[in-house]
């Protein structure tokens, strides 16, 4: 459980250090990129959306701290739709894609370009956190879409695993799913009961 808090608060401090310094230098822009790559390459290793739960920083800022002065509401079905979170990767991709060709006049335009993708998402993340609950923007984010189609291809076993679920119980998960099996689990064990999740990470 140490290791899981530390992670989170380190990816967190690196992150935000990142963007506030990407605004004198488009290189350090670049570390951004490994970011937004982190929950597909977890994807790919078998870990569904692992990331999104444990490293995300926009996730970890909402969860700890947003979190406990707002007052979660129901995310609108449409931030679930498909069609939509499709369109968002494609922009995403082509971003993307535009900073790569620009790099080959201009070294460091994928950082910049990575750089305007990643203050984009901190700022509708934002917007949707306090319209909505704080994990809405995780419904629609395009980066998380990719780890989840990442999981379904690569065929691995998402979803979390507790001996204590309480889903079926009542409890709200706030992606709205069945965690124990839904590729949109983001592993925030919130479904889970304290006496499970010390089980499972041995504290």
């Amino acid at each position: 459980m140490k290791i899981k808090m530390f992670s989170r608060y380190f990816s967190a401090v690196v992150f935000y250090s990142c963007v506030f310094t990407s605004f004198f230098d488009n290189r350090i822009s670049l570390v951004l990129l490994v970011w937004l790559l982190m929950p597909v390459i977890f994807s790919f290793l078998g870990y569904g959306r692992r990331w999104c739960g444990i490293g995300c920083p926009q996730g970890i800022f909402y969860d700890d701290y947003i979190g406990r002065i707002i007052s979660d509401k129901v995310s609108p079905k449409v931030f679930s739709n498909v069609f939509l979170r499709c369109g968002l990767v494609i922009v995403l991709i082509a971003m993307l894609a535009a900073g790569v060709y620009k790099s080959f006049s201009e070294p460091w335009a994928v950082g910049r370009y990575a750089f305007i993708i990643v203050t984009a998402i901190c700022m509708c993340s934002l917007i949707l956190t306090f319209q909505f609950s704080k994990r809405t923007w995780c419904h629609v984010c395009p980066v998380g879409s990719l780890a989840a189609a990442v999981s379904v291809v690569v065929g691995k076993k998402y979803g979390i695993e507790c001996s204590g679920h309480k889903f079926s119980a009542g409890t709200v998960c706030p992606m709205g799913v069945d965690s124990r099996k839904h590729p949109d689990c983001i592993h925030c064990c919130e479904c889970c009961d304290i006496r499970s999740l010390k089980e499972r990470y041995n504290i």
